[in-house]
C-alpha cells in the first residue's frame, strides 16, 4: 500500500493487490488474480489469471489467455489478451479507460 508499492503472488489461486500510484501487482499462478487501484501502475497475471484495476490509466503486461477488467467513474471494460490485435505474449499495453496502446 503506498506510492509505488509492490505486490506478487505466485501458487494456485493465489491473489496479489497493490494501491497507490505507480504501483505493481503481478499474480502468475493457475486461477490467480492481481489489483490495482492506483493510476500509472503495472498488472500482470497468467495465462488463466484475472487481471482488475480501477485506475483510469495502468499498464498491462500481456500474457496470453489472461484477461484485464477495468472499471472507472468513465465506465467498465473487460479485455481479452487473446482477442488484441498486434500484441504479443510478454508485450506491454497502456490502457487508459478502455483504450488500449501498445508501449514501445
Amino acid at each position: 500500500t503506498g506510492y509505488s508499492s509492490a505486490s506478487s503472488a505466485t501458487g494456485y489461486r493465489s491473489a496479489s493487490s497493490a494501491t497507490g500510484d505507480r504501483s505493481a501487482s503481478s499474480a502468475r499462478g493457475d486461477s490467480s488474480i492481481a489489483v490495482t487501484t492506483g493510476n500509472w501502475s503495472t498488472i500482470e497475471v497468467g495465462s488463466t489469471g484475472l487481471a482488475a484495476t480501477t485506475a483510469e490509466v495502468c499498464y498491462w503486461k500481456i500474457r496470453k489467455g489472461a484477461v484485464l477488467a477495468q472499471r472507472t467513474c468513465k465506465g467498465a471494460w473487460l479485455l481479452i489478451a487473446d482477442q488484441m490485435e498486434g500484441f504479443s505474449d510478454g508485450d506491454l499495453a497502456m490502457i487508459e479507460n478502455g483504450t488500449v496502446t501498445k508501449v514501445a
